[in-house]
């Protein structure tokens, strides 16, 4: 009995604690060894798709190309259903935005996604690719409510309900008006519990009412952060909830030094 199969005959929890403990790089030795290694370390390499996976390096075209490639629906596996947190973040050229398909296909297998990070540089020529919320929901939130379960399995049938329970968003609008972005938000996800949002963008810093909306449509939304060239804004459950019974919000007190990109 050679040394992997005595490993493989251990009860699952225990192997499920021992990847628990690897880097990805060990991890992804172990993927290829056989079926249950496969199925145990498979969602430990997906679930964090943020800069720790990519490791923090330069937000170059093979990360927009490999996640185009993973979440295009046509690879063996679905590793959508494993992402919980994705920076979907890729250079500084408005073409190097996810492309729609992708960002739907994440947002729709994604059930256990709750958050994502990404940014954009300039204005872009193309589609936003966050107008999949529109498809992806049949109609907008006319109403507060709260966040819904997620069924239990995907299928054809509940494509136009959104699966992905989002609980925090980090966007970074360099040269990019906001406006699109927080009115898809507001009217399309309901899941939010904290929001932060750097804009540098000089017309129109902050759609005010989409905002709001946003903040009333995403009760359990508690803490949220706006960077924009007023000021810096953090706000707290208390704040929130002055601003969503029609308050305003507070004055940008702190000077905001935008990060060079």
């Amino acid at each position: 009995m050679s040394n992997i199969t005595k490993i493989t005959a251990l009860p699952t929890e225990l192997l499920e604690e021992i990847f628990s403990c690897l880097d990805i790089p060990s991890l992804l030795h172990c993927l290829c060894q056989n079926k249950k290694f496969f199925s145990l370390t498979v969602p430990l390499i997906w679930e964090n798709l943020g800069d720790l996976y990519w490791r923090a390096g330069q937000k170059t075209p093979l990360r927009w190309h490999l996640i185009s490639l993973l979440f295009s629906g046509k690879t063996f596996v679905n590793y959508a259903v494993f992402v919980q947190k994705i920076d979907l973040t890729c250079n500084h050229k408005p073409e190097f935005r996810v492309p729609k398909q992708t960002l739907c296909h994440l947002l729709i297998n994604g059930k256990r996604l709750k958050e994502i990070n990404f940014q954009y540089h300039q204005e872009s020529s193309d589609f936003e690719p966050f107008y999949c919320l529109r498809e992806i929901n049949s109609s907008s939130l006319q109403i507060s409510t709260p966040p819904t379960t997620p069924p239990p399995s995907f299928s054809s049938d509940s494509i136009n309900k959104l699966i992905a329970p989002i609980r925090k968003v980090t966007m970074k609008l360099y040269n990019v008006s906001p406006v699109l972005i927080i009115s898809l938000f507001a009217n399309y996800i309901n899941t939010l519990e904290e929001l932060i949002l750097h804009t540098m963008y000089e017309l129109n810093p902050l759609p005010y009412d989409d905002l709001r909306l946003l903040v009333k449509n995403n009760q359990k939304l508690n803490h949220m952060e706006l960077y924009t060239i007023e000021g810096a804004r953090v706000l707290n459950q208390e704040e929130l909830d002055r601003f969503r019974s029609n308050g305003e919000l507070p004055r940008a007190e702190e000077y905001w030094i935008p990060e060079l990109v």
